[in-house]
């Protein structure tokens, strides 16, 4: 299993080196809650992509499609912050 260095956007602007390698290291340490989290998005994911019939009898489908759409992005870029390996 490879170890990718985690994304710029667990880290607040004002860490020092020395702070960014232990908020890192804590992160890491947090694997099993992270494997859990993204099991949860996965679902929610799966569950969005399963539901996605589209209702062109109401007149506001398109807004319910962008909706379900952004949900749906929100979801995947979550899935890329736990996603440590």
């Amino acid at each position: 299993m490879q170890i990718k260095p985690l994304q710029a956007k667990w880290f607040p602007s004002d860490l020092t080196a020395e702070k960014k390698k232990d908020f890192e290291s804590a992160i890491r340490n947090c694997r099993h809650i992270l494997d859990r989290l993204t099991e949860i998005l996965e679902e929610e994911l799966k569950s969005l992509e399963a539901d996605q019939k589209a209702d062109y009898q109401s007149p506001s489908w398109a807004y319910l499609q962008a909706d379900n759409n952004g949900a749906r992005r929100t979801l995947r870029n979550l899935l890329k912050l736990t996603k440590l390996t």
